[in-house]
């Protein structure tokens, strides 16, 4: 008897999305169904008042399809809607201001979950686009380093390889869940993954290419979020097990000493601006930690 080929459904949030969301969809819809059949691209707009919606429903296809709110409830209140309706074994999760790297994303997340029954959640690997402006090529160095280290932690099975742009669950774990409206959602989700005695995936294959931020206002606005982020998460775990997740190996100093010797100027540049979110965090907690803050300007740049 011809086994049932399991089903995957691609899931996302989505506010004035209109520069990319085609490039999206076409990387999505572009991917080789081998071994897994995709039921469809979920779509729910969080009251976008540009072309968003309108370009979704220009794909011409039963699979792509758009949820189109008026009013704006940000991304955690989208994403509950979307665990709870969607009907396949396996969710993805995706950004709208992202792109596919290739034609087989899908494929190595699904072969992640059927060859470990245990898996309950996979990420994928987020490469950041060729740098353009001289703040991106600065940020793109402290990636670098940031991208070793994860790498070594656990094979990469660890908090720092969990990126929103890409993530992937099994049916039976994301419908449990109940995801409050914190910032770190990703974070929040894998803590809940690990704690709960399920395991985490990291899929180095499942490639998605994203754009770092194109100035240093949108740098600031984004590294003072995630420092706001990751202490809303001390709410919700406990203090010795979030420090255990967040705990960087010791050969971060010397990646970033090697980084620096290379690239002394732009490692610098990020060390100073760090520090000064990290301090901004601390004054603006409140009306960071709103769910509906401010999109950054380069998500209004088409990832190419």
């Amino acid at each position: 008897m011809k086994r049932k080929l399991p089903t995957a459904t691609v899931g996302l949030a989505a506010y004035n999305e209109e520069a990319n969301i085609a490039n999206l969809i076409r990387s999505i819809l572009a991917q080789r169904e081998v071994g897994f059949r995709l039921k469809q691209i979920l779509i729910n707009s969080d009251g976008s008042s540009d072309d968003t919606v309108k370009i979704i429903k220009s794909f011409k296809t039963r699979k792509v399809k758009v949820i189109d709110n008026k009013v704006r409830r940000g991304q955690p209140f989208r994403m509950r809607q979307i665990y709870k309706i969607f009907n396949s074994d396996y969710l993805i999760q995706t950004d709208a201001d992202t792109l596919w790297g290739h034609e087989n994303v899908i494929k190595t997340l699904v072969a992640a979950f059927e060859s470990n029954e245990n898996v309950a959640m996979c990420g994928g690997n987020i490469i950041p686009i060729a740098p353009k402006s001289l703040i991106q090529k600065a940020i793109y160095s402290s990636t670098n380093v940031y991208r070793k280290f994860a790498d070594d932690i656990n094979e990469g099975n660890n908090i720092f390889t969990v990126h929103g742009l890409l993530m992937a669950f099994r049916k039976n774990y994301i419908k449990t869940m109940m995801l409050p409206d914190v910032i770190a959602n990703d974070k929040y989700l894998y803590l809940k993954c690990v704690s709960g005695g399920y395991e985490y995936k990291f899929v180095r294959d499942a490639i998605v290419y994203f754009e770092l931020p194109l100035t240093l206002k949108d740098q600031i606005k984004q590294n003072t979020r995630f420092k706001v982020a990751k202490k809303q998460l001390f709410f919700y775990f406990d203090k010795e097990f979030l420090l255990k997740e967040y705990e960087r190996p010791k050969t971060v100093f010397k990646l970033f000493i090697e980084e620096f010797i290379k690239h002394p100027i732009p490692v610098l540049y990020v060390f100073l601006v760090n520090r000064y979110c990290k301090i901004l965090a601390i004054f603006k907690e409140k009306k960071i930690s709103n769910i509906l803050w401010d999109k950054l300007e380069r998500t209004k740049v088409a990832v190419n």
